[in-house]
């Protein structure tokens, strides 16, 4: 079914379509890989004809699959907009963490098709466990001996907005890690009880 519906400049089109499992990676949320799901899927056309933006919908889940940018400029005003909310999230689910911090890690990835961007919480009480237990002088420094869980924002939505803007993917990606860093260490760490030698950590892992 299709539907049309005009808002002011914009003309929204809307309709519903059978996807199969394969694509299912659209939301994390819905564990879809083994069954066919029907989504809503919106697209927004300015009056001219030139379309603006693709959406998903599936469970009240939405999911950007397309967005256009006007300039190089604004690409990165919307990023960098979206980079400050995802890094809130990430910041709010950190505090809520009312152990002695030892470790704040900030983990990232891309390699051009992949990209992730997490917090890792290491506790006082976890780095003493990997102090005994690492291998190597530095192991404490490494969010993988840390049995906590992973801090994420929207990762979809980051990945998305970061390769419709111009430029190459992991220069747009690096931007937005840049702002999401500098974001939740300027928010976060002043609020956290720390140890005496609590270390922030933001390194790009592979």
């Amino acid at each position: 079914m299709l539907q049309c519906k005009k808002t002011g400049r914009y003309a929204v089109f809307s309709f519903k379509v059978k996807f199969p499992p394969f694509i299912a990676w659209l939301s994390r949320e819905e564990n879809l890989y083994d069954r066919t799901e029907i989504w809503t899927l919106c697209a927004i056309y300015d009056r001219n004809g030139t379309l603006q933006k693709i959406t998903a919908m599936l469970n009240g889940i939405e999911a950007l699959l397309y967005i256009r940018y006007e300039s190089k400029e604004y690409a990165r005003q919307e990023i960098r907009k979206f980079a400050i909310q995802n890094a809130d999230t990430i910041a709010t689910k950190i505090q809520q963490c009312t152990d002695i911090v030892a470790r704040l890690f900030i983990d990232y990835y891309c390699d051009g098709d992949n990209m992730d961007y997490h917090a890792v919480v290491g506790t006082a009480a976890q780095m003493e466990s990997v102090r005994q237990n690492g291998f190597y002088e530095d192991s404490c420094d490494y969010s993988g001996n840390y049995a906590s869980e992973y801090m994420e924002g929207d990762n979809r939505m980051l990945i998305t907005m970061v390769r419709c803007a111009k430029g190459h993917p992991s220069e747009n990606f690096q931007y937005a890690v840049e702002i999401m860093s500098k974001h939740i260490e300027k928010h976060v760490l002043g609020a956290l009880h720390k140890t005496e030698d609590f270390k922030f950590i933001c390194a790009e892992y592979d």
